[in-house]
């Protein structure tokens, strides 16, 4: 969802976007940014169970939709070669600004030793894909369990799942935590970001967002921040 919101907002701004989902089908998360325009329920839209008021809403922001610059990949068994030379003839057609990549531990792994040694590899290989193409590569990942164990609960670089050169080759590297999932007293529907790293930049900062998981809608309360607007 945090994803989808970035590329909505990037894509409003005249810039285009490449999201490359190796775990969700293109007609869902295309359901899933039209939820998030027209303030829609998702499972409304893929039941087909809509009132006149949310046919309206879903109507108007499939129109605004469209004109968006968002392109969406979902070959499942694509490798991390085969979306590099992907990302390649894309951007010499649209040079998209902001390259999402849903999620990283699902690109098929190339010939190594351990696992750990085959993210390095395709980690290091988004560095030099971001560098020669002047975009930025978003890359999602999974945590491991050990955040479980622990009395806090916000996740950490040592949580990263399966490799340390996702903290080694990421410029940033932000975390979410939903507090409610574990504290009973907390907002339902706090999403906080928590930074841990950011190597041009302040690092450890915290954000707090409002998600509604219905209409996949985001809202920071971020708003005294020149350059930040409101609403995700």
């Amino acid at each position: 969802a945090l994803a989808l919101a970035l590329a909505r907002n990037v894509a409003q701004r005249g810039e285009a976007v490449d999201i490359y989902s190796l775990e969700m089908e293109r007609m869902l998360m295309q359901d899933r940014l039209y939820a998030m325009e027209a303030g829609v329920d998702v499972n409304h839209i893929q039941r087909g169970r809509l009132n006149d008021r949310e046919m309206r809403a879903l109507g108007d922001a499939t129109g605004r939709a469209s004109q968006w610059p968002i392109h969406i990949v979902d070959r499942f068994q694509l490798s991390h070669l085969g979306l590099r030379g992907y990302a390649r003839r894309r951007h010499a057609r649209a040079k998209p600004g902001l390259l999402i990549v849903d999620h990283i531990g699902l690109l098929p792994s190339p010939k190594a030793e351990n696992r750990n040694v085959a993210l390095g590899e395709i980690t290091r290989g988004f560095v030099h894909l971001a560098l020669e193409l002047d975009t930025v590569i978003l890359a999602l990942s999974q945590l491991n369990r050990e955040v479980e164990k622990r009395a806090s609960k916000v996740p950490g670089l040592s949580d990263l799942r399966d490799s340390g050169n996702l903290e080694q080759d990421a410029a940033s590297v932000t975390f979410l935590h939903r507090p409610w999932l574990y504290d009973k007293t907390a907002a339902r529907g706090l999403l906080e970001l928590h930074n841990g790293k950011h190597r041009n930049g302040e690092s450890n900062w915290q954000v707090a967002l409002t998600f509604d998981p219905a209409t996949m809608q985001l809202q920071s309360n971020y708003v005294e921040v020149p350059g930040y607007d409101y609403a995700a």
